[in-house]
């Protein structure tokens, strides 16, 4: 062999890849950046969204727990309110059968007295035995009768009339109110604050 061999030639044969597969792979990596783009500017929209979505929803709550709170102390409010229109009933029906114990109690000395002057007259009618007395204690007689059952038809209009002047509720009280028996003052109590006037006082 020489010195200087010839150096071997190889012959290849180089077949090249056609042009469109790198555009191919250029468009594919293009799409996929545009994808990741899209998805993250998505994923970004909706963090946004629901961090919006909190903001509203503490809000809500916010005002949620607030009329919560305004309405349970409205509902206390009203309690005491009904508590006291309940004592005050309370005292007003003491007040009636306290006044119908009363009636019955005069009707019933009214009963006894006219019992008793009736004996009494009896009595002495029977010891006067006088024509003329007895028509003198008869006509004192029956005045007195007269007189007491004007009474007692009194008391009866006086326990009947109880019975309708005390009003239980606002209707009953425009009913007294047209009847201008007695002047009534609306008012309501409130919880805070200083004295109020109600009608003269």
């Amino acid at each position: 062999m020489s010195e200087f061999q010839q150096p071997m030639q190889f012959n290849h044969s180089t077949s090249g890849t056609p042009r469109w597969v790198g555009l191919v792979v250029v468009v594919l990596a293009g799409v996929s950046l545009l994808g990741l783009g899209v998805s993250w500017n998505a994923l970004s929209r909706a963090n946004s969204a629901e961090q919006v979505n909190q903001v509203a929803l503490k809000q809500a709550n916010d005002g949620l727990s607030q009329r919560l709170a305004k309405t349970e102390e409205l509902n206390q409010q009203l309690e005491s309110d009904l508590k006291v229109v309940a004592d005050k009933l309370k005292v007003t029906h003491a007040d009636l059968v306290n006044a119908r114990k009363q009636s019955k109690s005069a009707v019933g000395e009214v009963d006894k007295k006219i019992t008793g002057l009736e004996t009494s007259m009896k009595s002495e009618l029977a010891t006067k035995a006088n024509a003329d007395d007895v028509n003198k204690l008869n006509g004192d007689v029956s005045g007195v009768k007269s007189d007491l059952d004007s009474t007692k038809s009194s008391l009866q209009m006086a326990r009947s009339e109880m019975g309708t002047l005390i009003a239980r509720n606002h209707d009953e009280i425009d009913e007294l109110r047209r009847m201008g028996t007695r002047d009534y003052f609306e008012f309501s109590v409130t919880r805070k604050g200083g004295p109020q006037k109600v009608g003269s006082i």
